[in-house]
Formats: C-alpha cells, structure tokens, sequence
C-alpha cells in the first residue's frame, strides 16, 4: 500500500523573519491514497518555483489534519488555500471551524493565518 503524504514544509530559502508560508487543504480520502498525490504535486511545485518559503498540505478526510499542517510551518505569514472546486459546506463551514481550532492553541504566537 502507498505511504500516504505527512505534512511537511518544504524550505527553499534560509529561515528569516518575514517567510511565507501556504497550506493547501483538500477533502482527501479514506479509502484512496492516490487523493493526496495531487495537492502534494502543486504544494511541491509552489516551493519550486519560488512563491512561497514553506508549503505543506491538510486533509478533511486523511492525514495530515489542518491542525498538524499548522503545527508544521514556521513562518509568520500564512495563508489557507481550500483546494475545492466550489465554495461549499467545507469551504464555508468546516474549513473555518477547523482553522479556529487549530488556531486557539497558538493565540499567543504573533503570526498571521488567513483563509482566501
């Protein structure tokens, strides 16, 4: 069986403290590990090409949660990209609700996390 993807940043440029940082979260799966490949793949090419310092992907459905994903980036400027092709229930309700509680235990950290 394939490894599912773990959430990782992927650094491209020395730590400093103005780096950017992308979380791209999809449904995923429980039963297909090919879901992954896909946000792993644009993750991985966002690092390439020099958009942002860090990528790392989360899951609705699969590891890694958001919460993890979180866990893992270091920088101070974040950004939460749904990988959905509508703005539905999981970009409007659970993707928020998500994001606040993975938030909560870091409220005392200075860093901005935002939702597009």
């Amino acid at each position: 069986m394939p490894r599912r993807p773990q959430a990782r940043p992927l650094m491209t440029k020395p730590p400093s403290n103005s780096q950017t940082a992308i979380v791209l979260v999809a449904h995923g799966s429980s039963t297909h590990d090919d879901a992954a490949r896909l946000a792993q793949r644009f993750a991985d090419q966002l690092i390439e090409r020099g958009h942002v310092d860090q990528a790392a992907i989360a899951f609705l459905k699969q590891p890694p949660s958001l919460a993890d994903a979180l866990h893992t980036v270091t920088a101070d400027d974040v950004t939460i990209v749904p990988l959905f092709t509508s703005r539905g229930y999981y970009v409007r309700e659970v993707i928020p609700k998500e994001l606040a509680a993975a938030n909560a235990p870091n409220a005392h950290r200075e860093r901005s996390v935002r939702c597009t």
